[in-house]
């Protein structure tokens, strides 16, 4: 069985991602309310130089709040096509790829020869990264350069993602945004979406076809 792994970022102007409501910014720093009103002025087109007017920040740090994205690794299994892990963040680190990963394997249990392919993000060539692989008995492998078609499988499903949730509106906040995401994962991809190569079946459905009665319970 092997199981790819993606990493995109996805970034909708004037999203905001989720702060602790008690934060006290400090200098550079917005606090939760700021980020909102900064979301809801963009909203309505206007510039950062006005933005940061209404405020009363400098535009260096309203310019930075707007630039900040969301993103997403995932990993997918292959036999179903099901995304069985995945992670959101506000950086591409290998943290975020160890998440997604340690996500998956909890999600599965894995036993026997399972295989872990990916590009050559140096998130998924971090010594973290590839100690979970270590630890979990999984087999970590690597895409060759200038080769796209070693991950095709997981583009098909960015680009789904970027069709049908990132391209639908935009997301007043980063937190909408996320939520948008995991719904959509969880309830249309996995479970609702059928896929020809499925024979017509939502990933959900094609492992339940094959599962025993026990794990189809659990499913």
């Amino acid at each position: 069985m092997s199981q790819p792994v993606g990493q995109r970022w996805f970034h909708n102007a004037g999203g905001v991602p989720p702060f602790d409501l008690n934060e006290q910014p400090s200098g550079r720093y917005l606090s939760l309310a700021e980020r909102e009103e900064i979301a809801l002025l963009k909203a309505q087109d206007k510039g950062v130089r006005e933005i940061a007017r209404e405020i009363g920040r400098d535009p260096g740090t309203v310019s930075r709040e707007l630039r900040r994205k969301v993103y997403c690794c995932a990993i997918k299994d292959l036999f179903s096509n099901r995304i069985v892990g995945y992670a959101l963040g506000d950086r591409m680190t290998a943290d975020l790829a160890v998440a997604a990963l340690r996500a998956a394997i909890v999600r599965r249990q894995p036993g026997g020869v399972v295989i872990v392919h990916a590009d050559r993000g140096s998130q998924f060539r971090a010594r973290s990264f590839r100690a979970v692989l270590v630890v979990a008995g999984l087999k970590g492998s690597m895409g060759r350069v200038a080769s796209a078609g070693d991950n095709a499988a997981m583009e098909s499903f960015w680009s789904l993602l970027q069709k049908n949730v990132l391209n639908q509106q935009q997301w007043r906040t980063r937190e909408q945004l996320r939520y948008a995401m995991v719904f959509w994962i969880e309830h249309t991809y996995n479970r609702r979406r059928r896929q020809r190569g499925l024979g017509k079946l939502t990933p959900v459905e094609f492992e339940l076809a094959f599962a025993p009665s026990s794990d189809a319970q659990a499913a």
